[in-house]
C-alpha cells in the first residue's frame, strides 16, 4: 500500500492543478474573444487566426466610424511605438517561451466611473451636449378655501458641455503584429491601454486644469463648495469631513451616488487618526462618515497653503452621479495608415476619444485642498 503523500506536497500538487485550470479558462476566453490585433492585421493584409471573423464581429458590434477605422469598447486604447528589435519596445513579447500574464506599468487608479460618474452616449452627427438645468425652484403657497396662489414660477438656464479629444499614436512594426501581439500580450497590451486612457480621463475629471483643450475637473471647478482646514492646512479631523458632510447637505445636495475620493497619503493618515479619543479611527474600513471612499494618486499631494508649500492634498466629497460624462463615439477609435511608413515596415495606428466633462450641479461637491498628512 502506497503511503500518503507529505501534506506540502499535496498542497503543491493542489496549487499546480489550480494554475492549469486558470490557464485552460484563460485560453477559453481567448478563442472565444477576437483580438484587436486580429482586426488591426485584417486592414493590413495579414493572415491571423480568425482576423476575418474579428473584424466582422467588430463592425457589427461597433457600427461604422467616423474616420473608416476600427471601433473598440470605450476603455480600450494603445499609446506607445511597439516594435520586435527592442525589448523594452516589444521585444520582450516575441520570445519562444513567455509568462501568460505579463506585468504591466502601475498607473494612478480611475475611481470616478466606479463611483457613479454619468457616461451619455451622444447620437451620431450631435453638437455640444445641452443640459437643461432648473435654477429657481417653484413657491408653493398656503391658501384658503377659495385663496389665490402667488405666483411661483421656476427659472431656467442650461449647461452647454463641448466635445475635447484625447488623442494620441501608436507605431507597430508589421512583424510584431505577426509575431508578437497574439493571445495573452494583445490581451495584456489592451488591457495597459484601458487603464492609461482611463487614468488620464479620471484625472481630467478630477483636476483638469480647464486650459488649453483639457476639460475643466472637480477641484478647479468654479462654484463647488469648499472647507478650509487651517491658515496653513491641518491634518484631517473628525470636524473636518462632518464639516465638508455638511457643506453639500446645507445646499440639498446630498442625495444619490454619495462618496468621498483623495489620494493614498490622506487616506493613511485617516486610518491613523482617531474619531475621538478612544473611539475608533476616522477610517477603519472602506467607508468615511457611512459613505464610500477610494482614493487615487490622480488627486494631488502637492497644494499650498500660507506656510505650507508643496505638501498638501485635496479631499473630495460629493454626488459622483452629478459627474457628466457625454461620449461621441461609440468607443475608441483606431484609424490604421499603413501606407506612410510601409517601407520601413511599419504601420501607424492613431486612436481617438472623443469626450467631454461637466459637473451637472457644483453645489453637489465639495473639496478641502489643505490637508497636511506628515
Amino acid at each position: 500500500m502506497n503511503a500518503p503523500l507529505p501534506l506540502f506536497l499535496r498542497e503543491h500538487l493542489e496549487n499546480h492543478q489550480a494554475h492549469l485550470d486558470d490557464l485552460a479558462a484563460a485560453r477559453r476566453r481567448q478563442k472565444a474573444a477576437p483580438s484587436l490585433f486580429d482586426a488591426l492585421a485584417t486592414r493590413i493584409g495579414a493572415q491571423t487566426r480568425a482576423s476575418g471573423e474579428a473584424a466582422e464581429i467588430i463592425s457589427a458590434a461597433c457600427g461604422p466610424t467616423s474616420r473608416g477605422g476600427v471601433v473598440m469598447p470605450f476603455d480600450e486604447v494603445l499609446g506607445r511605438d511597439l516594435t520586435v528589435g527592442t525589448s523594452s519596445a516589444g521585444g520582450f513579447s516575441v520570445t519562444g517561451h513567455m509568462g501568460r500574464d505579463p506585468a504591466a506599468p502601475l498607473r494612478p487608479h480611475s475611481i470616478t466611473m466606479r463611483m457613479g460618474a454619468t457616461v451619455i452616449p451622444m447620437p451620431p452627427g450631435s453638437g455640444n451636449l445641452i443640459w437643461p438645468r432648473v435654477t429657481t425652484a417653484a413657491a408653493p403657497t398656503w391658501v384658503g378655501e377659495s385663496g389665490t396662489p402667488s405666483a411661483g414660477d421656476p427659472g431656467f438656464d442650461q449647461l452647454v458641455v463641448p466635445m475635447a479629444s484625447l488623442r494620441y499614436s501608436l507605431t507597430v512594426s508589421r512583424r510584431l503584429l505577426l509575431q508578437g501581439l497574439g493571445g495573452e500580450m494583445a490581451s495584456a497590451l489592451i488591457a495597459e491601454s484601458t487603464r492609461g486612457l482611463m487614468s488620464e480621463l479620471d484625472r481630467a475629471i478630477l483636476n483638469g486644469s480647464g486650459s488649453g483643450n483639457e476639460p475643466t475637473g472637480i477641484l478647479n471647478a468654479a462654484g463647488i463648495n469648499a472647507v478650509v482646514a487651517g491658515t496653513n492646512g491641518a491634518a484631517p479631523s473628525l470636524d473636518l469631513v462632518c464639516d465638508m458632510e455638511d457643506a453639500v447637505g446645507a445646499q440639498n445636495a446630498d442625495d444619490g451616488a454619495m462618496g468621498w475620493a483623495t489620494n493614498s497619503s490622506v487616506r493613511k493618515k485617516l486610518r491613523k487618526t482617531e474619531a475621538a479619543s478612544g473611539s475608533g479611527m476616522l477610517l477603519p474600513g472602506r467607508e468615511l462618515l457611512g459613505y464610500p471612499f477610494v482614493s487615487t494618486q490622480s488627486i494631488p499631494s502637492d497644494l499650498d497653503k500660507g506656510t505650507s508649500t508643496g505638501v498638501c492634498s485635496a479631499l473630495i466629497y460629493g454626488n459622483w452621479s452629478d459627474v457628466l460624462v457625454p461620449l461621441w463615439s461609440r468607443g475608441v477609435e483606431y484609424v490604421i495608415n499603413p501606407y506612410t511608413k510601409a517601407p520601413q515596415g511599419l504601420v501607424e495606428i492613431n486612436c481617438f476619444l472623443d469626450v467631454g466633462v461637466a459637473l451637472r450641479r457644483v453645489e453637489s461637491f465639495v473639496a478641502c485642498k489643505d490637508v497636511l498628512t506628515a
